[in-house]
């Protein structure tokens, strides 16, 4: 069946350059049938025996990383090793925290339910350079373990191995982000990570090797080298850039989940029912007016706006839960310092953009400024904030929790913050 559909592409005028499945038992043994391998990603259909290159889907295998780490440690790089219980540890500490090393982490994130193991983006934001830079500096202070800078790099190996294989436009300030040139940076990282991979080493509860079992670690190879090969084939069509976004499974995912909903979140369509609501998803979305066009959107078909009459019913006023002050900057916590150094650095930089008159304050080698050390990347230019500034910052801060739960029902909230906080002067 995939040898007819890509056949019938051909024929189509279309010439399909690779395939992208997860990793269930029917897909590797496709895999195994089409005799793929870290080594051999590609197969030939017909008598043009033009290459058609095998993937697996990169978001399935972020997960896949996820769920094993959860499981067992990871040993790699010949003497390393990553533990989920490292992130946890890491997690307890930060959730306390009003300012927050890792702002995204949740209980979702550390003890996800079957459901929400499903959901790539807890995985992506567990393996990311912010909860890295995190761990490293909460272990940089004797706060959690310092075997946990090991899982630090854990993560953020693999956070800039799935940015590269998942960038989807030309230029990004993170240099993994931008789309896949074969860069010297990328083409690197791509190696370290293929040698990171054939090094990794699991053992079960019972000490027992059980690597082979591991599918993600094949199933990382056979991608990471299919992407540099389909950019070479793509290049001889002088094609630029790849983005890599375009060679996972997001897409289908989308379009099937909207098929199934036209027709009546029906999951077994029949071939005719598939075809009549692809037929209207294609020609709605091809039809479909741009913002930017000159023509306005006809909205005769949008549903007509419906008129209740609700008697008003008088509302019991909010619970108000004040939160407490933060106090004097010197007497907070050093690693709620060093959240707040880092979002006041950001917030300065916006600031010198309006005051370009004001003092520049690069990164100076303090303990409120480890963070900020570790959020650094190439190409970044991260600033930190003068004391005065931080203080000028907390006093708002104070300001907005004091105010915000008692005028969040209210039509003047956004005047009455600006009068409440207009009181405060750098």
């Amino acid at each position: 069946m995939l040898f007819s559909c890509i056949e019938k592409l051909r024929e189509a005028g279309l010439y399909p350059k690779g395939i992208v499945c997860d990793q269930g038992p029917n897909f590797l043994a496709l895999a195994k049938l089409l005799c793929i391998s870290p080594e051999h990603t590609s197969f030939t259909v017909g008598a043009s025996k033009e290459e058609v290159f095998f993937m697996f889907d990169v978001p399935h295998l972020m997960k896949s990383v996820r769920n094993n780490l959860m499981k067992a440690p990871m040993m790699f790089n010949d003497g390393k090793e990553a533990r989920w219980e490292h992130i946890v540890e890491f997690y307890k500490k930060d959730c306390k925290q009003r300012f927050k090393l890792a702002p995204k982490l949740t209980r979702h994130h550390i003890y996800p339910s079957n459901f929400k193991k499903m959901k790539v983006k807890l995985a992506t934001q567990v393996f990311n350079h912010t909860v890295a830079a995190g761990i490293y500096t909460r272990a940089s202070c004797n706060e959690i373990s310092t075997k946990a800078l090991e899982t630090a790099e854990f993560l953020e190996d693999f956070d800039a191995l799935f940015e590269i294989c998942n960038s989807w436009k030309v230029f990004d300030s993170k240099r993994f982000r931008r789309a896949y040139k074969g860069t010297s940076a990328q083409e690197i990282h791509l190696n370290k990570m293929k040698a990171l991979l054939e090094t990794i080493k699991v053992l079960d509860n019972n000490e027992r090797d059980v690597t082979t079992k591991i599918k993600y670690i094949k199933g990382w190879l056979i991608p990471i080298n299919s992407i540099k090969q389909i950019f070479a084939a793509l290049q001889s069509e002088e094609f630029k850039f790849l983005l890599t976004r375009n060679l996972n499974q997001d897409g289908l995912e989308h379009t099937f989940g909207v098929l199934r909903k036209r027709g009546g979140n029906n999951h077994n369509l029949t071939p005719y029912q598939f075809t009549v609501a692809f037929k209207r998803l294609f020609s709605l979305k091809y039809l479909e007016i741009l913002k930017t066009g000159n023509c306005e959107v006809q909205t005769e078909w949008s549903l007509p706006t419906v008129s209740l009459n609700i008697p008003n019913v008088t509302a019991a006023p909010p619970v108000i839960h004040a939160m407490p002050s933060v106090g004097d900057i010197q007497e907070m916590d050093i690693n709620e310092r060093n959240a707040l150094s880092y979002v006041g650095g950001y917030i300065y930089k916006r600031f010198q953009k309006s005051h370009p008159c004001s003092k520049q304050h690069t990164i100076t080698d303090s303990v409120e400024t480890v963070y900020t050390h570790f959020r650094q990347y190439e190409g970044c230019n991260l600033y930190y904030a003068p004391e005065e500034f931080m203080t000028y910052l907390l006093q708002l801060e104070d300001e907005f929790c004091k105010h915000f739960g008692a005028l969040k029902a209210s039509k003047m909230l956004y005047a009455s913050l600006i009068a409440a906080l207009g009181q405060y002067h750098i």
